[in-house]
């Protein structure tokens, strides 16, 4: 009797052993599968903004060292002095100003630059233990600045590699910034100013969705109001609906190349620079990966009240190449046809940051 209880409680024992192995497999395996999807799910969401991708592919590039400074035809001398107080010289016509920038720690220090528009400048200094230090500054201002102690830790500083007139990674009431930073976790990270301090953030994809782009800017209405994205996946988005722009077949458009014209239909000459004292039209063209040719019309209108148009085929013909210069843009069909876009007055061209990128001046196709 004694051996027959003691064989059923082996068993049960074993049969307990068993079913705990298996639920915790079952947990184990679940668990792993969570990760696996949640570790998916990031690589998809993050891939593109660390600081590899972007820069391998040209969207962002290393700011400047005051040593490598180039004063673009102004009077400008920088440098830092043995107790790392930074001086800038800088002389405007009759007018010389000389300034001090204070509260830098001791040891060895690099300061990048960057020009914000004008006489604006912000600097950014990286201590021996990465430490941040910032200012920004009016090279015409009779006061002394000092820098501000970030408190973070940086292992990179990068400006955007092609960017538009006065569009900037984050602008408000408080701060003028282009700079992204890499942080000692290779997070990239912007500028921002809180309570009477700076502080760096992290959701650089929301306030820089997208580096390629084209956009409408005039005296009130500025080119972060409008942009047509490209995205990484070279589709193309409305920056104001955050939706993907589709052809008359409701297929999304994979974009070689685009870019824009804006006519205002008048006889005499305009001023571009105040565009909302018109009525205009904005044409966007673009150039797909099998060479179609795509045309999006938005007049003042449409464009001011955010509407939503499709894109169409403007051609049933393949494009061999644009050619593209301030004044012109010339389209070459696969059979040998031109056609001239920018026949007529008072018609401006815009590229994109994709063509501002490249630096080219022509595009030819793959098969052409």
């Amino acid at each position: 009797m004694k051996s027959r209880n003691k064989r059923i409680i082996e068993w049960g024992a074993f049969f307990l052993i068993v079913i705990s192995f298996v639920v915790m497999g079952y947990y184990t395996y679940q668990s792993y599968s969570n990760q696996k999807k949640e570790k998916s799910d990031v690589v998809k969401v993050d891939n593109y903004y660390n600081p590899d991708y972007l820069f391998n592919n040209d969207y962002i590039k290393m700011a400047n060292t005051i040593e490598d400074f180039n004063d673009e035809g102004k009077d400008v001398y920088m440098y830092l002095d043995k107790d790392n107080t930074f001086y800038i010289k800088y002389t405007n016509g009759k007018t010389s100003n000389n300034k001090h920038v204070t509260n830098l720690p001791e040891g060895k220090i690099v300061v990048y630059y960057n020009n914000l528009y004008d006489d604006y400048y912000e600097f950014v200094a990286i201590t021996e233990g990465k430490d941040l230090y910032y200012v920004s500054l009016d090279l015409n201002s009779k006061k002394d600045y000092k820098f501000y102690d970030i408190e973070e830790k940086i292992n990179g500083v990068y400006v955007p590699s092609y960017d538009k007139s006065e569009v900037y990674v984050n602008e408000n009431n408080n701060l003028t910034t282009n700079f992204i930073f890499a942080d000692s976790n290779n997070n990239l990270k912007y500028l921002d100013y809180e309570k009477e301090e700076y502080i760096l953030r992290d959701n650089l994809e929301e306030v820089k969705p997208y580096f390629d782009y084209i956009c409408v800017s005039g005296t009130s209405f500025k080119c972060d109001d409008m942009k047509i994205y490209q995205t990484f996946e070279n589709k193309l988005v409305y920056s104001y609906m955050n939706k993907i722009i589709k052809n008359e077949s409701e297929e999304d458009i994979v974009v070689k190349d685009m870019f824009a014209t804006l006519e205002i239909d008048l006889d005499e000459e305009v001023d571009f620079d105040n565009i909302d004292k018109y009525d205009y039209v904005f044409t966007l063209y673009i150039v797909d990966k099998e060479d179609n040719f795509y045309k999006l019309e938005l007049d003042k209108k449409a464009l001011n009240e955010k509407q939503e148009k499709r894109a169409l085929i403007s051609s049933d013909k393949k494009v061999k190449q644009i050619i593209v210069n301030e004044k012109e843009v010339h389209v070459v069909y696969m059979d040998g046809e031109e056609t001239k876009i920018t026949e007529g007055t008072n018609k401006k061209v815009i590229t994109s940051t994709i063509y501002d990128k490249s630096k080219r001046t022509l595009i030819e196709s793959v098969k052409g």
